[in-house]
């Protein structure tokens, strides 16, 4: 009997699921039309809205664990939750040592599925606005808020009418420098620039979170009191 029910209400769950999925790329000029952004909300009007990286080394992205499990616990907390399953370099490109017949997934990719993201979300929600990562999601959630000011979206035509700075980051055990290598993430270094022949001191320095922190300003803004503004 609980067999037939579940087959029966089968349809009706999948069109759940799929109506909190969205292609957050459908209907404009960038190429890639795979990146999906999952909506968990809460019953009510959310305190908050939060996006959620994954992590997995700019390679593959940790879906569930820091991804959906992260953001059902989000919405049972009363806050609007969105996974981005952003771009990533992909495993084969783990193990090669070039990048020989394509581009393939690099910066600003990433960066410019998560500013796509806080575009949306901004413009269906008037509170508070975070990024939350983990791993190399915790260093693109840190690029988010370290390079607001530039708009990744402008190549593909995209001029919002919302700010693309995040109100507060959650980067959680971060990927942070890519100069210091004696304690950088490799993997995440090879993901997000390219094979080592590839990755100049410039561009390592560009990418590095640690670096730009104080010089710009850009990561300053007032993180506990927006945390007390939306959690009390």
């Amino acid at each position: 009997m609980m067999k037939r029910l579940c087959l029966l209400l089968l349809p009706f769950l999948l069109t759940l699921s799929a109506a909190a999925r969205e292609r957050i790329w459908e209907g404009t000029a960038c190429p890639d039309k795979a990146v999906t952004l999952d909506a968990f909300l809460p019953e009510g009007t959310p305190r908050a809205a939060i996006i959620v990286c994954p992590g997995g080394s700019y390679h593959w992205l940790d879906e569930k664990n820091e991804g959906e499990a992260v953001a059902r616990w989000l919405s049972g907390q009363g806050i609007a939750a969105y996974v981005l399953r952003y771009r990533v370099a992909g495993k084969m490109e783990l193990v090669a040592r070039f990048r020989r017949f394509s581009r393939g997934n690099r910066f600003p990719d990433m960066l410019c599925d998560l500013q796509r993201s806080i575009q949306l979300v901004r413009e269906r929600y008037q509170g508070p606005v975070g990024v939350m990562g983990f791993s190399a999601g915790g260093h693109l959630s840190m690029l988010s808020a370290e390079f607001f000011s530039t708009n990744f979206l402008a190549e593909y035509g995209i001029e919002p009418s919302v700010p693309l700075r995040p109100d507060f980051v959650a980067p959680i055990y971060p990927v942070v420098t890519f100069t210091r290598r004696e304690v950088m993430h490799r993997r995440s270094c090879k993901g997000i620039i390219g094979p080592v022949c590839q990755q100049t001191d410039a561009l390592k320095a560009a990418y590095d979170a640690e670096l730009d922190i104080n010089g710009s300003g850009n990561m300053s803004f007032g993180i506990g009191d927006t945390f007390k503004s939306w959690s009390t």
